[in-house]
């Protein structure tokens, strides 16, 4: 039987945290943030088992949007668009994929709820998939601006 989990969170700076190092750590990679000097590596996580950047349809594959697929670039841009001290610098879903799905079906299902997200919000959204063998089964957490 399927399960369903998930859990909504806004990253902010009056709470401490950034979206850098946020998504440093969900797509396992190696970010600079721009606007404190430090670097966030997550590189050497081994669970991430796909990753993906998506943005609403109708920027989508625009030549002028390819800067949005470089994680460093696309989330320092969020942390400058974030003017005051307490800024909400992204929002974030944690969701529980059903282990019933096979590792395609599951894929399809996020990329699915991540570009109504990213309609919605009409921003970008990032799409870090960890591997099924952990905890959460097929977690996934989606930041946009």
């Amino acid at each position: 039987m399927a399960t369903y989990f998930l859990r909504s969170s806004h990253v902010s700076r009056g709470k401490g945290s950034l979206a850098t190092r946020a998504a440093a750590y969900r797509a396992g990679e190696r970010i600079k943030d721009e606007r404190t000097g430090v670097t966030y590596d997550y590189s050497d996580r081994q669970d991430i088992a796909y990753k993906e950047v998506v943005l609403p349809s109708d920027l989508a594959g625009r030549a002028d949007m390819s800067w949005t697929q470089d994680r460093a670039t696309l989330w320092n841009a969020m942390e400058h668009a974030g003017t005051r001290h307490n800024s909400r610098t992204a929002r974030e879903w944690l969701v529980l994929v059903p282990p019933e799905l096979t590792p395609q079906q599951r894929i399809a299902l996020v990329r699915t709820f991540a570009a109504e997200l990213s309609n919605t919000y009409r921003a970008a959204v990032e799409l870090p998939f960890t591997n099924p063998a952990r905890a959460l089964t097929g977690a996934i957490t989606m930041h946009t601006s």
